[in-house]
């Protein structure tokens, strides 16, 4: 329940910024306000932003797909695995209904809703939220939000120099669930990142996110042949760090992450918290060498508000 109610709240604040960003939006509203009601108001943008509030209240009463369709096919917004509205992140709404309003007990409705659901269970049985079910559900709407807001800022602020704040946010938002070990998420982000991604540099990203996403979830085997396949030759230092950590070629990548730390080009918060750097990190501990924090604590006293790393 917390889960949808979370996601209810992020559509909620993104439709909206909507309609305060594109005001015009709101002539569509064939709501009728008398004098009275006009009087309540200081200005023409508080009023604005009172009909901002009844129009996304409105739309918030109606379903999941409702909701998508109204960026869809309202406002040109299409979000592959979002606003198709998938079978999977609808079942979630839906299980969430039958919790609230059913009991957890099967009806017709449900199953009307998610017609296309493999092995549906039938009328009058009641359902449970395992583990697995839930961590399922988070991946969804956690895969589903981000796409919708990153989808959503591109649409209104197309710019260059937007767009590359746009691909930051991703990384950063990235780096967060590679902390939490949500690594499906991360694959499913990224995949989909690199489908518009324009600036080569977040493209690279990208690609080393899914990597390491993948082999955490899949092993080596996973990513062996693609990893060393690229060419990282002309690329920046912390491209070719990046191809030997995941390779685990420990010597030639430790070497290098003292150089580019000693050089201020790799923060400590990276070295000491990112997971492509996990298997680096105990092969410090299991050689017994000085941990490199310990050498460079001055450089990593002056670094402690530094932003996570891309």
């Amino acid at each position: 329940m917390s889960v949808v109610s979370d996601f209810e709240v992020l559509v909620s604040a993104l439709v909206r910024a909507l309609l305060l960003l594109r005001p015009e939006i709101l002539r569509s509203d064939e709501a009728k306000y008398s004098m009275r009601d006009l009087e309540a108001f200081s200005d023409l943008d508080e009023f604005r932003r009172h009909c901002a509030e009844r129009m996304a209240d409105a739309l918030l009463r109606g379903s999941y797909e409702d909701w998508m369709q109204w960026f869809s096919k309202r406002h040109n917004l299409v979000v592959p695995g979002v606003t198709d509205c998938p079978v999977g992140v609808v079942e979630v709404f839906q299980r969430r209904h039958l919790f609230v309003h059913n009991g957890g007990v099967v009806n017709s409705l449900y199953l009307l809703k998610i017609e296309g659901l493999s092995e549906p269970p039938v009328i009058g049985k009641r359902l449970t939220i395992s583990e697995a079910y839930l961590q399922g559900a988070i991946h969804k709407l956690t895969v589903a939000g981000i796409k919708l807001v990153i989808a959503l800022a591109a649409k209104l602020f197309p710019d260059p120099e937007t767009i590359k704040s746009i691909d930051s946010l991703v990384s950063s938002i990235t780096y967060e669930l590679l902390m939490a070990g949500r690594y499906i998420s991360v694959e499913e982000v990224n995949v989909w990142h690199l489908t518009f991604v324009q600036h080569p540099s977040p493209r690279l990203v990208a690609m080393v996110n899914i990597w390491i996403s993948r082999k955490a979830m899949r092993g080596m085997r996973a990513i062996r042949e693609e990893v060393e396949a690229w060419d990282t030759e002309t690329l920046a230092d912390k491209f070719k760090l990046a191809k030997l950590a995941l390779l685990e070629r420990h010597e030639e990548a430790y070497a290098l992450v003292k150089r580019l730390i000693a050089n201020e080009e790799l923060a400590m918060r990276s070295w000491q918290e990112w997971p492509l750097f996990e298997g680096l990190r105990r092969y410090e501990t299991e050689s017994e060498f000085e941990p490199i924090g310990q050498s460079v604590q001055p450089f990593e006293a002056t670094h402690t508000d530094e932003p996570a790393p891309e």
